[in-house]
């Protein structure tokens, strides 16, 4: 039987940014992690309309940005009229986690006290990094990992942590 493609198979993942040498590779600030997926990337508005499609040439970090390269951009100036544009990448056949759907989610501690909201997650090239805002408006920032997340309820939208409320005082921005 033959998958027919969907937009909620293709995620995006972030725009592209800043050229970084001559060689067609640019700085991005991704939305959700691409290390385990596959090469296909698409540009453009919409992944099923209108878009380009090319492979993952090379993907690293420097100075704490991440830098990629496709292999659409063969050198810097074919990559400038596309600064700004779109970076879409299949996920249907992926086991990663679709931060996106996380986004407003409540945090709670051991236990069960709100700590607070999910703002956004990033990726800033050693792991995933949840942000959540408290009612007062005080951010902290957490290791999205199996050390802190204890379990994530969709029924619920809530993620529950494996500390105490304790466990995070002095962390708060």
């Amino acid at each position: 039987m033959k998958h027919f493609e969907s937009k909620t198979d293709w995620k995006p993942i972030g725009t592209i940014g800043k050229p970084h040498g001559l060689k067609g590779a640019f700085y991005i600030r991704l939305l959700r992690p691409i290390d385990q997926l596959s090469t296909a990337i698409r540009l453009g508005d919409s992944p099923l309309k209108s878009y380009t499609e090319t492979e993952l040439s090379e993907h690293k970090t420097h100075r704490d940005r991440t830098i990629l390269r496709l292999a659409h951009f063969i050198d810097r100036t074919s990559l400038e009229p596309f600064i700004g544009a779109k970076l879409w990448a299949n996920f249907s056949n992926s086991d990663q986690v679709d931060y996106e759907s996380l986004i407003g989610y409540r945090v709670l501690d051991t236990s069960h006290h709100t700590l607070g909201q999910v703002h956004q997650f990033y990726n800033h090239g050693a792991t995933d990094t949840m942000e959540l805002f408290s009612e007062n408006g005080e951010g902290l920032e957490l290791p999205y990992h199996d050390e802190y997340i204890k379990k994530v309820s969709h029924n619920e939208k809530s993620i529950y942590l494996n500390y105490s409320k304790d466990f995070f005082e002095g962390l708060w921005f």
